[in-house]
Parts: structure tokens; C-alpha cells; sequence
């Protein structure tokens, strides 16, 4: 099989509440989400497409993040992907497409990477997290090196600033 295509299991949802547990504790299919909301879309520059969780995704996460339960992935993802503050690459020069979405907290923030290459049919999750304030740092230098940048989403119309620009207190 193709890395752009899905599994043949493929289970469409209306929402992550619709994502059982055993999606996130034995993965057995690839899941489609609806698209995501139309400030992220702008900044990644991609048309709506659906969103895509592939077994193989939820198996590493599972792998990599075991200490997330399916109810803080189920949130993590709900909240990241459809109502997130900021928007960034960490690696513009070397992963083009990749793409993180970030919902900030007190202390901790969540992140869902994606890939949203323009010839794919669909946008795919590579990941999920939460992270600390610390690393969330990390990422934004690691951003600014390679000569991108985090945005900070407006609800309404897209983009509001780059987070850099913005005065650090």
C-alpha cells in the first residue's frame, strides 16, 4: 500500500467524541475527521480537506505517549485541531508540510502535528502531545532558526500575529 493511502478500514466521524477508546488503545483502522477550521486553513495555505488519524498514527502515539489516556488524546485533538491559538512550523526548511497546531495553557500546552502536503487528498495527523512550557520554547527557537515562526490564530479572520513580533511579558 501506498504511503498516501488509507487502510481499507476507514471510519469517518462527525467529531472526536465519536472516537472510542479502543481507537487510542488498539488501533484497528484509520479515522476521518471533518476539516480543519478555516483560520488554521489560511495559514497552512490548503483548501478544506478532511483530516485523517491512520492506525499506524495512533499505534506510535499509543507507543510514544503512553501516558496519555484515550480521554486526554480524545481532548488534546478536539481542542488542538479545531479550536487552536497558535500555528507553526518547527522545521520549515526540512519538513515543508509539516505543520504544528498548538493550544496553550497554564502549564502545559497541546500539540498536533499534521501534514498538509497540496497533493494529498486529505490532511494527516503525525502526532500528539502535551508539552511543557520549556520545550514549547525549544520549538519556537528551533522555528526561528530554520526562519519560520508560530501565528497566532484570530478566530475570525485567520491571522493576528506572528508570535515573535509580540513583546516577551
Amino acid at each position: 500500500m501506498g504511503k498516501n493511502e488509507l487502510h481499507g478500514k476507514v471510519q469517518q466521524f462527525v467529531g472526536l467524541q465519536d472516537v472510542s477508546d479502543g481507537d487510542f488503545l488498539s488501533p484497528s483502522r484509520d479515522i476521518m475527521l471533518p476539516p480543519l477550521p478555516q483560520n488554521v486553513l489560511a495559514v497552512i495555505g490548503s483548501q478544506p480537506k478532511p483530516v485523517v488519524i491512520k492506525k499506524g498514527i495512533f499505534e506510535k502515539n499509543k507507543e510514544h505517549h503512553a501516558e496519555l489516556t484515550p480521554e486526554d488524546s480524545r481532548n488534546i485533538l478536539a481542542n488542538v485541531l479545531y479550536n487552536p491559538d497558535l500555528v507553526g512550523q518547527s522545521q520549515p526548511q526540512t519538513k515543508k508540510y509539516y505543520w504544528l497546531i498548538v493550544k496553550t495553557g497554564d502549564k502545559q500546552n497541546a500539540v498536533v502535528v499534521i501534514d498538509a502536503y497540496p497533493a494529498k487528498n486529505v490532511i494527516e495527523v503525525v502526532g500528539w502531545r502535551k508539552i511543557r512550557s520549556r520545550s514549547f520554547e525549544q520549538l519556537k527557537r528551533q522555528s526561528e532558526r530554520e526562519g519560520g515562526q508560530f501565528l497566532i490564530l484570530s478566530p475570525t479572520n485567520g491571522l493576528a500575529a506572528g508570535l515573535s513580533a509580540l513583546p516577551s511579558d
